[in-house]
């Protein structure tokens, strides 16, 4: 076993395909860590795929999800996707976070594709090397990921 719980109802199971045509499709997630202060932190971010790691980005240098990431820390990300009525899909991924500056360029341009519509992106592009030495990206590495579906029924 690879220290990674299954997902204890089965008949759910969606599995590792599925949890990445959430990650693709989805709009935003939760990202979860450990806080410097003992207690979980979890905070509700966007983010972009990129291959067997998601990335992300803090428009500060300083604050509880940073400090809390420090060096480095283990990462918990949730993306949800609502179907119709009260059915749901997502997508739970687990994997190492670290603060990597290098990254910046490459995750505020995704950040500006994924999310800015096209009438505005040249110009939300003009303003990315502005952004160095202000914000800092986040990358967390794909250690293990599944994906669920909840279908239960509208008079529940």
């Amino acid at each position: 076993m690879n220290g990674f719980r299954p997902i204890r109802r089965t008949d759910r199971d969606l599995g590792a395909d599925a949890a990445c045509e959430i990650l693709e499709n989805g709009y935003c997630g939760t990202l979860c860590v450990m806080g410097a202060d003992g207690y979980p932190y979890g905070i509700p971010v966007n983010y972009v795929p990129d291959g067997d790691r998601l990335l992300f980005h803090c428009s500060a240098q300083e604050g509880h999800l940073l400090e809390s990431v420090g060096n480095g820390c283990r990462a918990c990300f949730t993306v949800i996707e609502r179907l119709e009525g009260s059915r749901s899909r997502s997508a739970v991924i687990f994997g190492n976070l670290v603060r990597d500056p290098s990254m910046l360029t490459r995750t505020l341009d995704g950040i500006v594709d994924r999310y800015v519509p096209e009438p505005g992106r040249e110009g939300a592009k003009k303003g990315i090397p502005y952004a160095s030495g202000r914000a800092t990206a986040l990358v967390m590495t794909i250690d293990h990921m599944s994906a669920k579906v909840v279908d239960k029924p509208d008079n529940r």
